[in-house]
């Protein structure tokens, strides 16, 4: 059983991507398959088929930290392939990153800390 760990960011459009802990080759097609700046709608539906052709394996762990609604759709593509392809085994973990709403917290924090801080013309 192959390990595969992705770690998608959204708002930087940002990919890290392991197997068994290793970097990608750099003549993978799946490396090569993720564009940087590309977002994981654009490459995901290729990523199983990718995944058993680069690896010549068909069981495979994948843990992927980033937001609900990219592993949802990770998950539904897997979920798919699985269908198709009956000797696929998947199993996926979602490894959550912090949300929108987490951040925007965050940001209304720096706001106040600002808004309470010495400098007069940051009050406004």
């Amino acid at each position: 059983m192959k390990k595969v760990f992705i770690e998608y960011n959204p708002y930087t459009l940002k990919t890290k991507f392991t197997v068994d802990g290793k970097q990608l080759a750099g003549n993978s097609k799946i490396a090569e398959s993720i564009k940087p700046d590309s977002r994981l709608q654009e490459w995901v539906e290729k990523l199983p088929q990718a995944l058993v052709d680069e690896f010549n394996d068909s069981n495979f762990q994948i843990s992927f930290h980033g937001t609900v609604s990219d592993y949802e759709d990770l998950n539904e593509v897997f979920e798919q392939a699985k269908e198709t392809n009956k000797f696929l085994s998947v199993a996926t973990e979602f490894i959550p990153a912090k949300e929108v709403a987490e951040k925007q917290k965050l940001v209304e924090q720096v706001f106040q800390d600002i808004q309470a801080g010495p400098f007069e013309e940051l009050r406004d």
